[in-house]
């Protein structure tokens, strides 16, 4: 991009690493703030084209700028998504206006920006153009810039390898977007996409502002069909917002209950994403998140990362929920808002402005759950929690051979190299009986071999450990002193099926502390347990 050309000139010059200079990538994500700013700004162009009330206006661009799906990828993982958004929107506002020339040159850029946009440009020229070699030869048109730039590299093997897999990656994208109904396959975005299609060509409105609405109505259920129902990247969500606050926006008669879906929804999916796409828990967001603390000991954290932190706290499991209520939001959104229901009107014909009595108070609202989001996220990343005064748990693959049965126990000592203060322990073990019936319990405590002190004592359900994953005990902080031996013990309690105490603990491959081998039912052994205790 030419954006980033100064970076690269001046690392070309005088060997500036502009890839791990916090100015420089500022200086990289100004394009994307710029780009929102530019989003903002459509989104009120086209709202001035079906009213004229200020508080409209304002909430709609607040509701864009601080929504969570917007802030959240923006600040992390947004590339050209919202360069591809905003000549859509452009390209959108000019189809209203009927200046189909503008209309067409704006997708044709959007389209290599992010080939998504072509799934809005169809509707809307199915919309206008009913004549069906016109809307091939308008639909090739833009692919045009596409191709230009395609042309130099024709035949070369290298652009073929980064190209192909890509091309390959979207159409595996479009594919996948099915589920088995009465033994078939069905793809539901086709058939949402298709339905879409048919709907703009039938469409036979001659009023304007109805089939300007119909036009964002269109373009935010194409976006939906693409967000719902394809594998996407968490980030792309994105592309469905600006859509999503016209059309919440638009429809007085719903505004309130349209805003708090959107901000519920999009919350939503914005945890979704945290918990569950790599890129908001990579090892470099933790150092470029913090300007002045970029040279921070990684063991040193609480959680390490934004995942970490919903794992820590077994939020985890409540990722599908959290998408289900996106979902959910998004359909309930279009239902909602159906154009055939939809009356506009301008604030004096309507009476008093709901806009103007509730507007303020669900943009207070939207940025406070922002703010709680973006907290989150820095805390996730940026907690410090001290080092770990013991780990083993590096390459962890093997578990203990014997299991740990009512009353038998496994014991792992240590040496405190410090004086320090301990909080937790962290271990995994391989539980052969997860479910509700299994009674059973899991006894830990840690003690002071010279004095003989219980520093930590806890008792967990056996049926609450999940098998192979990282489960943590937090206890009341205990300190520990420099030269003390301590000793952690597991012991196995039988509920009212004995045999359901059936877990076997995490184990090392060989002996990293020979002077502290663990111990299980009393017998010495050539492994240690794999253990973080912090």
């Amino acid at each position: 991009m030419i954006w980033n050309l100064p970076t690269v000139v001046i690392h070309f010059i005088s060997g500036f690493d502009y890839m791990n200079s916090v100015l420089a990538l500022l200086w990289c994500k100004l394009l994307i703030v710029l780009a929102n700013i530019g989003i903002i700004v459509v989104i009120n162009k086209i709202l001035k084209l079906f009213d004229d009330e200020r508080d409209l206006f304002k909430s709609a661009a607040l509701l864009f700028a601080v929504n969570t799906c917007v802030i959240i990828p923006s600040m992390v993982a947004v590339q050209y998504d919202n360069l591809s958004l905003l000549c859509v929107l452009a390209g959108l506002y000019f189809y209203i206006k009927n200046d189909n020339k503008k209309f067409t040159l704006f997708f044709a850029a959007a389209v290599p920006l992010k080939s998504f946009a072509v799934f809005v440009y169809i509707p809307l020229l199915l919309m206008k153009e009913k004549n069906i070699a016109r809307i091939i030869l308008k639909t090739a048109v833009v692919f045009v810039i596409q191709l230009v730039f395609a042309l130099p590299f024709i035949g070369d093997t290298y652009y073929k390898i980064a190209v192909g897999r890509q091309n390959r990656d979207a159409v595996s994208l479009i594919l996948g977007a099915a589920t088995n109904i009465a033994g078939y396959n069905i793809n539901l975005f086709a058939f949402m996409f298709i339905a879409i299609c048919v709907f703009c060509y039938a469409d036979k409105s001659s009023d304007e502002k109805d089939r300007a609405y119909k036009s964002i109505y269109v373009s935010f259920a194409s976006f939906v069909s693409l967000i719902c129902f394809m594998s996407i990247r968490s980030y792309w969500v994105i592309l469905v917002v600006p859509f999503a606050v016209m059309t919440a926006c638009l429809n007085k008669r719903h505004f309130t209950e349209n805003v708090l879906v959107l901000i519920i929804s999009t919350a939503s999916y914005t945890l979704h994403g945290l918990m569950n796409h790599w890129i908001y828990s990579i090892d470099r967001l933790v150092s470029f998140l913090a300007l002045k603390s970029r040279n921070i000991d990684s063991s040193a954290l609480r959680y390490g990362s934004i995942k970490g932190f919903f794992e820590y706290y077994g939020l985890t499991k409540y990722s599908h929920f959290l998408y289900s209520i996106f979902f959910a939001g998004m359909f309930i959104l279009l239902i909602l808002n159906i154009p055939k229901f939809v009356n506009i009107k301008k604030p004096e014909e309507s009476g008093c402005s709901i806009v103007s009595k509730y507007g303020p108070l669900l943009c207070f609202l939207q940025n406070c759950i922002t703010a709680a989001v973006i907290f989150i996220l820095l805390y996730a990343n940026l907690a410090n929690a001290g080092h770990y005064v013991y780990d083993t748990t590096a390459g962890e693959s093997l578990y203990v051979e014997s299991r740990l049965e009512n009353k038998g126990t496994a014991l792992q000592s240590f040496m405190c190299e410090s004086d320090d203060i301990i909080e937790s322990i962290t271990f995994k073990a391989d539980n052969k009986i997860e479910n509700r019936q299994n009674r059973s319990a899991l006894k830990f405590e840690i003690s002071d071999n010279k004095t003989g002190k219980i520093l930590a004592r806890e008792t967990v359900g056996v049926n609450m450990i999940s098998s192979q994953n990282d489960f943590t005990i937090k206890f009341n902080k205990a300190k520990i002193e420099k030269g003390h031996i301590y000793t952690v013990k597991f012991q196995g309690i039988g509920g009212t099926n004995e045999a359901m105490t059936d877990i076997f603990l995490a184990r090392t491959e060989e002996l990293i502390y020979g002077d502290f081998p663990a111990y299980i039912d009393g017998e010495p052994k050539d492994y240690n347990l794999s253990l973080k205790i912090r």
